[in-house]
Order: structure tokens, then C-alpha cells, then sequence
């Protein structure tokens, strides 16, 4: 049994501090060899981690869709539409996609700084 066939059985186990859901040949491996003894506990610690965050709540920050919408607010000028609706459909639903990643730029760009204030 190499570490590489190890660490795949370890990234799909459960989290549980028992050994015995693993192949016997997996389980002797990890009694000898430090590195996947190593790759286990880290493992182990991230589903304690994810436990932990079940119960966390993250409120959004109240000025969250002001950012949003200023950040994918158009400027302020208006041009004539002179081409056929087919393009101005198209270009509405190109403005509309720009919009939604902007917005979920922002959202993640907002949970991932509140993450790491929580995680501090």
C-alpha cells in the first residue's frame, strides 16, 4: 500500500477517531508510516472545524446591497438604442449576467472578510 492510495481513503473516511471503517492493508500503513499518521489528524481536525461551523450564523453587513448596486450600477449616460431588439435583448442579458457575478463578487468578497475575522 503506497501514500498516495492512503490519502484517498482518508479524504473520503468519515470523521470518526476509529481506524476500523478502514481496509485492514490502509490501517497498517497508517500504523507505520508518519506522513499519512500526519494527513489523518489534519483530516480529523478539519471535520472537528466543520463541526464547529454548523452553528455559526454569518449575518450580511447591512450596507451589503448598497455595495452591490453600486458596484454594478451602470454610469449615468444614456445612449439611443438604434439596432434591432434581437441585440437589445442580448445586451440585456449580457448586462444581467455582469450584474449577478459583480454581486457575487462583492457577496463573497464580504463572507470571506467576515470569515476571516471569525476564523481570528
Amino acid at each position: 500500500m503506497q501514500c498516495d492510495d492512503v490519502i484517498l481513503y482518508l479524504a473520503q473516511s468519515p470523521d470518526e477517531e476509529s481506524n476500523d471503517y478502514l481496509p485492514l492493508p490502509v490501517r497498517h500503513h497508517l500504523s507505520t508510516c508518519l506522513t499519512c499518521q500526519a494527513e489523518r489528524a489534519h483530516y480529523l481536525r478539519l471535520h472537528r472545524e466543520l463541526r464547529a461551523l454548523r452553528d455559526v450564523v454569518i449575518r450580511p453587513d447591512d450596507r451589503l446591497l448598497t455595495d452591490v448596486l453600486d458596484t454594478v450600477r451602470p454610469p449615468a449616460t444614456v445612449t439611443p438604442i438604434r439596432s434591432s431588439r434581437r441585440k437589445a435583448y442580448v445586451g440585456g442579458i449580457a448586462a444581467a449576467a455582469t450584474a449577478g457575478a459583480a454581486g457575487a463578487l462583492v457577496l463573497v468578497s464580504k463572507l470571506s472578510q467576515k470569515g476571516h475575522r471569525l476564523a481570528g
